[in-house]
């Protein structure tokens, strides 16, 4: 931007918009008059970029409150886990992710991929096993090719977004943070690693010599604070 030019970002719609409300941004450059910048002469220009929004989907809002109704059982013996889990992975597997706002006192809004595979985290023992009945095997067999191809990251990566909480899933996210860390993507390698750590079963996932890699990752990313082994 040329010397002596102002700029001021200004933020329409300034209360935080609900999920699938526009959120407009305008810009207000100054361009300084014959006194310079801030005289009488100086005349803001008003420049509006393009706006962006929080994008939902009715139906998948429909599916993951679907998913919501069916855990929310007075008798966890009477939750229908076939339901749970298939409608779940369902939305693991669609192409685009969307935002679910909670109609709760905070109104938070997530990402509904990232919220289903923590609600995933969560389920009892029961729930844990039928998921892995149900898709462990789907993701044993893309284990299988993404390592027969080379170690294909993006496979690996598809693998371990879709399919985290089964066996294979937890060994494709491992692997990721592992090679991640070999190439100094420590960033990245220290997020795979508290993914895992976070999983009721991390005791079982993580050896000893993959808490040394945790450790290691978590260090050189700039984290301090020390690993704690399911913190979900």
């Amino acid at each position: 931007m040329a010397a002596g030019l102002g700029m001021a970002i200004v933020l329409l719609n300034a209360p935080t918009p609900a999920v699938g409300q526009q959120l407009q941004v305008q810009v207000k450059i100054a361009q300084p008059g014959a006194g310079g910048p801030g005289s009488p002469g100086e005349e803001p220009v008003k420049h509006t970029i393009e706006k962006f929004s929080f994008p939902e989907d009715r139906d998948t809002n429909l599916k993951f409150e679907a998913v919501l109704d069916y855990l929310n059982v007075k008798n966890e013996k009477n939750t229908k886990w076939k339901d749970v889990v298939d409608l779940s992975q369902k939305l693991l597997d669609a192409k685009s992710d969307f935002f679910y706002q909670y109609q709760d006192k905070d109104r938070r809004r997530v990402s509904v991929k990232d919220e289903v595979s923590r609600i995933i985290g969560t389920f009892n023992k029961d729930g844990r096993e039928f998921y892995q009945l149900s898709y462990g095997p789907i993701a044993d067999g893309e284990l299988k090719t993404a390592t027969q191809s080379g170690y294909d990251l993006a496979k690996l990566a598809i693998l371990s977004q879709k399919y985290f909480h089964t066996k294979a899933g937890a060994q494709a996210t491992l692997l990721l943070a592992r090679i991640n860390l070999e190439f100094g993507n420590y960033p990245e390698a220290a997020h795979g690693f508290q993914r895992l750590l976070a999983r009721t079963d991390a005791e079982d996932v993580l050896d000893s010599k993959a808490l040394f890699q945790v450790t290691v990752a978590l260090r050189r990313a700039g984290e301090t604070r020390r690993p704690e082994i399911g913190s979900t």
